[in-house]
């Protein structure tokens, strides 16, 4: 497949794709993985809201479909951004993800729940052209650790 270009994202994804490129983390590097495959994608995204928690079902509907639009949007964006650095990208035709998620605080969580509320993301990756089809994907373990000062989800791709 192609390179990408700015202006091969949708247009209600551009400006925001063009917001991050200011703020971007390091550039993902495809390296050798002991988890699943070979080599690895991988994308930074920010812990996602309250509104898209499995457990969070006593917020109103509307509150929650806009929570997981814009999370499914801006997933969307910073993968196809990280896609773009990847010469020669090819989707993952059976993806394996592992998950770390960085919190600010060393509270006890359920990784069950995690992986639920990023189901807008992972529809996000998909949108991105990251992998063919979500249902394929085998889920890790996640990784839950502490950063106080940059909390964050990282979602490592590998082939299965």
């Amino acid at each position: 497949m192609a390179n990408w270009e700015l202006s091969d994202l949708p247009p209600r994804l551009q400006k925001q794709a063009t917001r991050q490129l200011v703020k971007r983390a390091p550039k993902p590097a495809i390296t050798e993985s002991r988890d699943c495959g070979k080599s690895e994608f991988k994308v930074v995204l920010p812990l996602p809201s309250k509104y898209v928690s499995p457990n969070g079902s006593h917020y109103h509907w509307a509150s929650v479909a806009k929570s997981k639009k814009a999370y499914r949007e801006m997933a969307a964006a910073q993968a196809g951004l990280e896609r773009m650095t990847i010469k020669d990208f090819k989707p993952f035709a059976k993806p394996c993800v592992r998950l770390h998620a960085f919190y600010t605080s060393n509270r006890r969580r359920d990784a069950d729940n995690l992986i639920a509320s990023l189901k807008s993301g992972f529809d996000g990756l998909t949108d991105a052209g990251i992998w063919t089809d979500d249902h394929l994907i085998t889920h890790l373990p996640p990784v839950m650790a502490v950063d106080k000062t940059n909390p964050r989800i990282e979602i490592v791709v590998t082939e299965s």
